[in-house]
């Protein structure tokens, strides 16, 4: 039995919920019927995702392992550092795939396939411009590897690999037009399915490479082979269901331009403050300590976000509903889809909190065994389970938030987050060691999520900040009442840490809280979920 195994068993208990809460609220409010066509596209889309973010945490667990080992800490710091460079190249996106998605998706409803194409052409060209500035900072990157290593070897090795992983991203930003395409025609599904075969490809390829002895260079390769790849699928998805995609020079609309242009600052803005909270970590730990040094903060960055990600994918597809509603001037029934989202949202968060923390040890036991920082780095994932939490907590909030076109106030929030968390980040470093940087993350998570995303949040429903506090207590309470029973089914069944013991547990708890939520849940949300999982069931047997 093995951990590939034990995580593709909770797949289908986390893809059914995302399809059901989402089917849910889509009932209550009584905006599409169930044989809609983008409704269906929602549906599926959402289970899609919910499926290839669990295969995604699959290949990472069973992955990690294996590159630690032949690796070595230092170059599998090396990789965690290329991939913290190649997140700071998406900046260059400025934003512009979610203009793509935007107004290709508005043209598309306004049965205008000229502006779309024009809208297509534009950010294509704009996005090949942008590879050429990715291109030149990559040869800058390259150049200065002999300003930061003295080895004549370590300078081949990080210019190898930081130029052959920075060309790739260069080759392949083209592709976020594609992709932008897709999502406009709500085509999740197919994202989801390409993202999850690619990644499954390019985990045996590794394995493979590092098995017959390759190094960094070898998991660099495939790596940006599996990007080339699904980059040229994505152009012919695109193709196929947006029609013959005109990408000549001579299709370029200004005006077009310069409305996505418009749009994308606020968007741009989020990806910076994003970066800055998401991918500064192993950065940060590089340039205070070493390359080796990175190695416990990594293994536990993969684990310490799960929970946020689950509840973005199970809860974070609802964002239509709350644009109709702000979209009909109907402020009750906007303030009524949010708290039901925000309900599920809580409930979920807790789970899966409890839930992590609960098998954190035994998980760590089985996955990576006596590693010499395991104390570590079970502390760093049970600290920053912490912080994740508040994020969960506001998942709702984020949906309210791009589903009424007021993320401006939610990139501000993030951005001032994010710039706190590396300006006082290196010095907690220096100071505290990894373990500093930990808790700054938890109250910085703490403070502006709790009181600062709540207030943008009160504002937007019109309701007080007491009376969204005082919900989201009562959404808090009844699930958290199951916590003491979790904690002490894990204290009984866990104490053989193997990955038997943990599925059964996954099993059992995941059946007994969702029993458990559904009887504290109000008697109409009750009955709407459940038509839901029916009709769900229904299409399957179809």
């Amino acid at each position: 039995m093995n951990s590939r195994w034990f995580w593709q068993r909770c797949s289908t208990f986390e893809s059914g919920w995302s399809a059901a809460i989402n089917v849910a609220i889509w009932k209550i409010h009584d905006r599409i019927s169930w044989m809609n066509s983008v409704g269906r596209r929602l549906l599926f889309g959402g289970a899609f995702r919910a499926i290839s973010q669990v295969l995604i945490v699959v290949v990472g667990f069973v992955l990690v392992p294996v590159m630690v080992q032949h690796l070595g800490p230092e170059m599998f710091g090396a990789w965690a550092v290329i991939g913290g460079f190649l997140g700071y190249f998406t900046l260059l996106d400025l934003g512009l795939s979610s203009a793509v998605i935007r107004f290709v998706s508005r043209s598309h409803g306004a049965n205008d396939p000229q502006g779309a194409d024009e809208y297509i052409c534009s950010a294509f060209w704009l996005f090949a411009v942008l590879s050429c500035v990715a291109l030149v900072i990559t040869l800058v990157i390259v150049v200065s590897c002999s300003w930061i290593w003295d080895d004549p070897v370590e300078i081949h090795r990080y210019r190898v690999a930081f130029g052959l992983a920075g060309i790739t991203f260069s080759l392949t930003m083209v592709s976020r037009c594609f992709v932008g395409t897709l999502m406009a025609h709500v085509r999740h599904d197919l994202l989801a399915l390409v993202e999850s075969i690619v990644r499954i490809l390019v985990a045996i390829g590794m394995y493979v490479a590092l098995i017959y002895g390759g190094k960094l260079i070898s998991v660099v390769a495939v790596h940006a082979t599996g990007n080339l790849v699904k980059s040229v699928v994505f152009y012919a998805l695109a193709q196929r269901v947006h029609g013959r995609l005109l990408l000549r020079w001579a299709h370029i609309s200004r005006d077009k331009t310069r409305e996505m242009f418009k749009y994308s600052v606020f968007s741009f803005s989020a990806q910076v403050s994003n970066l800055l909270r998401f991918q500064s970590g192993s950065l940060m730990i590089a340039f205070v300590h070493t390359m080796k040094a990175v190695e416990p903060f990594a293994i536990a960055e993969r684990i310490f976000y799960l929970p946020s990600q689950f509840v973005i994918a199970l809860c974070g597809a609802a964002t239509p509903v709350l644009s109709s509603k702000e979209g009909s001037g109907d402020s009750e029934g906007l303030r009524r889809a949010f708290f039901i989202i925000h309900r599920y949202a809580c409930g979920l968060a807790v789970f899966f909190t409890a839930m992590g923390m609960v098998c954190c040890g035994p998980f760590l036991k089985c996955w990576i065994g006596n590693h010499s920082s395991v104390t570590l780095i079970t502390w760093l994932i049970q600290v920053g389970f912490i912080g994740t939490f508040f994020e969960s907590l506001q998942v709702a909030t984020l949906t309210l938030l791009f589903g009424v076109s007021k993320n401006r106030q939610y990139a501000t929030i993030n951005m001032i987050q994010g710039v706190l968390l590396v300006g006082v980040g290196i010095p907690m470093l220096y100071w505290f060691d990894l373990k500093g940087l930990l808790v700054l993350y938890v109250v910085l998570n703490c403070i502006f999520k709790m009181i600062a995303v709540s207030w943008i949040a009160a504002r937007t429903l019109e309701v007080t900040l007491l009376h969204y506090y005082r919900k989201t207590c009562e959404y808090l309470l009844l699930p958290g009442i199951f916590v003491p029973l979790l904690y002490i089914g894990g204290r009984v069944m866990l104490q053989q840490a193997t990955y038997g013991s943990l599925v059964l547990f996954g099993i059992l708890g995941s059946t007994a809280f969702s029993l458990f939520f559904l009887l504290v849940l109000p008697r109409d949300l009750r009955s709407s979920l459940l038509n839901a999982v029916g009709r769900i069931a229904v299409k399957n047997r179809a």
